[in-house]
């Protein structure tokens, strides 16, 4: 269950992105976009100021981030094994960055994408 806080800022972002949007040029076939100066892909564009992981942080409970976290890293580490050369070190990466995003939430070190 999101807590409130949570919900508001998903809210907000949400809210943020459809006005945005509603002045993007967006190309034929490509998700990337000029926005805020710099192209970037829309499928990871920052909502609100946020990063979808900021997002996620702030709407799961602990329990459930933690779990998101972990089960990024057992992904991405398993994923990582069927592949090679630049997308297995991708994966790799992908699944380490997770674990040190663990690390820091043990910390109580903030996550900064």
């Amino acid at each position: 269950m999101l807590s409130q806080e949570g919900m508001e800022i998903i809210e907000a972002a949400v809210e943020q992105e459809r006005r945005e949007s509603a002045h993007r040029v967006q190309p034929l076939n490509t998700s990337v976009v000029y926005k805020n100066g710099k192209f970037c892909d829309s499928n990871y564009s920052v909502m609100a100021g946020l990063e979808p992981i900021e997002v996620m942080q702030a709407a799961l409970t602990p329990e459930e981030f933690v779990g998101f976290l972990k089960g990024n890293v057992i992904k991405y580490s398993m994923r990582a094994r069927h592949k090679q050369g630049k997308s297995a070190k991708k994966d790799i990466a992908k699944a380490k960055r997770y674990a040190e995003w663990l690390v820091k939430l043990d910390l109580k070190m903030p996550i900064k994408p």
